[in-house]
């Protein structure tokens, strides 16, 4: 799945939960897009009642439709369940074909969404999970596909999305809220999960908090751990003001002190003890997973009026859904560089890598400019693996990875081409730069070693490159260029490099 079509099923997930205002149906439409993107063949989900602390109904969703029945769960799959939430994992697999997530948020927990790649074959499967939850699939099922690294963080991502729609749609009936607060709620949600943009994201709750409550003023600090510091970020105001207050900093001061305590200190010397006991500002924590990340600091010390309580918990939950869509934005962040890297060396891969090459032609081509092409392997390489095995390999790829990103330029494009060869685009990088990068990756190759079982193995590359200087010409032909030169310099007796300019 590609990161369009996953934050289309996001968006169409969250929708589900602002056109039904009955939480059990809106979690029906959600699982039902779920199973037919993802290519799920069953769901089951199981409902946990917060109230009487048991699993209380199961909803069931195949190619066939949709099933609601009471549940009775057994001890078998109850001490499943809660082995994983005990274990604060994000999934764990009933089987390789079965994939269990919790759906939860910091404080709630709303039941165990399980996806299954196995055909429950025919209708018959829902008269057995009437009967019998602990279904055993039967030996001939048609087994569809397999749960992968980036599948499985796809699924997790989505899962929140599930969660943060049922507890947003929860908490609107808990405090009696009509059906004009349920779709406020519901539309403020559907716009933050659907960016994975945290400023965005944190802009968007500080526009929300001033215009729909009526507050003069919003403003947003960040922890920043590194630094040790709370540093300011954006402001928002009754004028449609946003504003930049990163010149506002406070120092942490020490790791075991109370933040909220010492930015409310900071922030009575701008505003006065008298504003925080007549309740014209207040400071409200953005956390994930229980950790501070932030807080947003509003007041209404322009009208001096005193903030609402209704109001402070309307912006509590606004906060605690921007939290989710914020470690959301995380994750997504974390599958996209999961998509255009090598996971063993940490390297571009290869099709990003011809996509920087293509799109490096193009401007060449335009503007006149000329770029490089360095392609290089491993001697000998087959005979590592074969003598010391494949995790001395490994081992022996990631450090000529480092090697190379230690040496190119932060412009540069560095990639795994495939096996132990590497590839690598000098941007505005003529012959001489060229023979330069290549030789100085080679000699760094050669002086460093591999250490197994208290012996140094002797590591060297043969390097191939090329100079594009204005021809007209495709990625193909450079590709293939490049690749003489390696073959040229490895037929030279190796550990050598062989440059020239393309012809």
């Amino acid at each position: 799945m590609n990161n369009a079509k996953l934050m289309e099923t996001i968006l169409s997930v969250m929708a589900c939960f602002k056109s039904n205002t009955f939480p059990l149906n809106a979690i029906k439409e959600a699982l039902r897009i779920i199973r037919r993107v993802y290519q799920i063949e069953v769901i089951n989900f199981y409902m946990y009642n917060n109230a009487s602390k048991t699993y209380d109904t199961l909803v069931v969703v195949t190619r066939f439709g949709v099933k609601e029945a009471r549940l009775y769960l057994t001890n078998t799959a109850l001490k499943s369940f809660n082995k994983l939430l005990e274990s604060k994992k994000e999934y764990a697999f009933r089987s390789p074909k079965v994939l269990n997530i919790p759906l939860k948020t910091d404080k709630l927990y709303f039941g165990m969404m399980e996806l299954s790649l196995i055909s429950p074959g025919d209708q018959e499967y829902f008269k057995k999970m009437e009967k019998r939850y602990e279904i055993e699939l039967p030996d001939d099922s048609s087994i569809c596909a397999e749960f992968n690294e980036d599948v499985i963080k796809f699924h997790i991502l989505t899962g929140r999305t599930l969660a943060t729609g049922i507890n947003n749609l929860g908490k609107a009936y808990e405090h009696g809220s009509n059906a004009r607060d349920i779709d406020i709620y519901s539309s403020i949600i559907t716009e933050m999960i659907g960016s994975f943009d945290r400023d965005k994201i944190l802009k968007q709750v500080l526009i929300n908090t001033v215009r729909l409550l009526a507050i003069d003023r919003a403003r947003l600090y960040l922890v920043d751990n590194q630094k040790n510091r709370i540093t300011g970020k954006f402001a928002y105001d009754i004028l449609n003001h946003i504003t930049s207050i990163e010149d506002k900093s406070f120092s942490l001061e020490a790791c075991d002190v109370d933040t909220d305590n010492i930015l409310q200190a900071e922030l009575e010397k701008i505003f006065s003890r008298k504003s925080f006991f007549y309740g014209l500002v207040r400071i409200i924590p953005l956390k994930i997973k229980e950790k501070n990340i932030g807080f947003f600091v509003v007041d209404n010390f322009i009208s001096s009026q005193p903030l609402k309580n209704p109001d402070l918990h309307f912006l509590n939950i606004m906060l605690k859904q921007a939290s989710v869509a914020i470690e959301n934005a995380q994750l997504y962040s974390e599958i996209e560089n999961l998509a255009i890297h090598d996971t063993l060396t940490g390297l571009y891969n290869a099709r990003f890598f011809f996509e920087k090459l293509q799109g490096e032609l193009k401007k060449a081509a335009r503007y006149k400019s000329i770029f490089s092409v360095l392609m290089m392997d491993i001697d000998h390489f087959k005979s590592f693996n074969d003598n010391y095995g494949h995790q001395t390999g490994d081992r022996i790829l990631k450090a000529i990875g480092k090697i190379i990103k230690s040496i190119i330029r932060e412009t540069d494009v560095a990639a795994r081409y495939g096996g132990d060869e590497f590839i690598v685009l000098l941007v505005n990088a003529g012959t001489s730069e060229t023979e330069t990068t290549a030789e100085r990756i080679r000699k760094c190759v050669e002086k460093n070693h591999v250490t197994v079982k208290n012996r140094n193995l002797n590591i060297t590359v043969s390097v191939g490159g090329i100079t594009y200087n204005g021809q007209k010409t495709n990625t193909k032909d450079i590709l293939e260029q490049v690749d003489k030169c390696l073959y040229q310099a490895k037929n030279s007796g190796r550990n050598t490099t062989v440059s020239k300019k393309m012809t």
